[in-house]
């Protein structure tokens, strides 16, 4: 576990956006921005997209980050 109370390998898509598209939630907003709201099956789709493609990174401060 880290300081943080997480273990040391942590999924962060998988329980943040993943889960809500496997339990059902894919249609429901996950983020709020200026010109628009984000679906939660959005989110997972973009992203898998861009897992697939290795576009993916963890930033220097530990963020995700993608082209």
């Amino acid at each position: 576990m880290s300081s943080a109370g997480l273990p040391r390998q942590f999924n962060a898509p998988a329980h943040f956006v993943d889960r809500h598209v496997r339990e059902g939630r894919g249609d429901r907003t996950t983020l709020v921005f200026d010109e628009g709201r984000s679906r939660f099956l959005a989110v997972h789709v973009g992203h898998d997209r861009r897992a697939q493609s290795g576009r993916v990174w963890v930033s220097p401060n530990g963020a995700l980050a993608g082209a």
